[in-house]
């Protein structure tokens, strides 16, 4: 009898400890793009999303509310692509120093005067930093799910709840 407390408790406070209740839906973005359902497009920054409208300042300050119904899509900024842009720098300009290095070793009549680790660490530096520099233009974007009927609304109220479980197969047979 005391497994079959032990189960149900066990069961019950594990149905509970699910959050069952939708939490308060509002994001934040430090900057955000949207473009709305009659075609415009707005780019703003410091915007509040929450289940009925965005919130925010266009590019040149001015506060802005657009209803979550006008927007069609929606995208935040998640960064840049320096990084990518560095490693690829990298790579060719590791390239380059070890094409520079075998050429200059090839011919028999030119001597390399120069450190062959300088070379490399120097040519794969500044080409790294050409990268970075390129890359940091570019921004990456993400979407942002508007899908109203997964958006948490107050107004709407919980019209039912229920759980089933069965206890037969719980209790050992004797």
């Amino acid at each position: 009898m005391n497994k079959l407390y032990f189960t149900i408790s066990l069961i019950f406070i594990l149905l509970i400890s699910f959050n069952i209740f939708p939490q308060n839906s509002e994001q934040n973005f430090s900057r955000f793009r949207v473009l709305l359902k009659n075609g415009n497009r707005v780019e703003g920054k410091s915007g509040v999303l929450t289940s009925t409208e965005l919130e925010g300042f266009t590019k040149k300050g001015d506060p802005i509310k657009i209803p979550i119904n006008d927007i069609r899509v929606m995208d935040r900024h998640t960064g840049s692509q320096a990084a990518k842009g560095a490693a690829i720098g990298a790579g060719l300009g590791l390239v380059t120093a070890l094409t520079l290095i075998l050429y200059a070793n090839a011919d028999e009549t030119r001597e390399l005067k120069v450190n062959e680790g300088a070379l490399i660490f120097g040519v794969t530096g500044v080409y790294g930093l050409i990268g970075l520099a390129i890359g940091s233009a570019y921004s990456t974007w993400e979407r942002v799910p508007l899908d109203l009927s997964l958006r948490y609304d107050p107004s709407r109220k919980l019209k039912s709840f229920s759980i089933k479980f069965s206890i037969s197969k719980l209790i050992p047979k004797t």
